[in-house]
């Protein structure tokens, strides 16, 4: 188990918060459908089945055409959350070069577009 896995709550609560209140209803309903599964889950629960730890930096994760599309959201331990628009995905860590990162996939099942 990672170190970061003690910052869970804090990232999840982050992304809770920026999904209801921030990303547009029509963003949302696209990311759903694509995930193939139920698109009525509610933003808790699509949160919780999409989240995981992967062995991938932030810096790893925002190479190529999603560094542009990503923006921080809020921070959690004075280290940004990021969400990548169109893609579907937020994704923190200790340091932008730590080698293990939080994230959570709004498309869950489903890869995050263009992935």
């Amino acid at each position: 188990m990672s170190e970061i896995l003690k910052f869970e709550d804090d990232f999840k609560e982050v992304v809770l918060k920026h999904a209801t209140n921030k990303l547009p209803s029509d963003e949302w309903a696209r990311l759903r459908a694509r995930s193939g599964s139920d698109a009525a889950l509610s933003y808790e629960a699509v949160i919780e089945v999409g989240f995981g730890e992967q062995q991938l930096s932030v810096e790893e994760n925002l190479t190529g055409k999603f560094k542009p599309k990503a923006s921080p959201v809020a921070f959690v331990s004075d280290q940004p959350v990021w969400y990548v628009a169109g893609a579907g995905f937020y994704v923190w860590s200790i340091s932008p070069t730590h080698p293990y990162a939080l994230f959570v996939w709004l498309t869950h099942p489903a890869y995050p577009v263009g992935w």
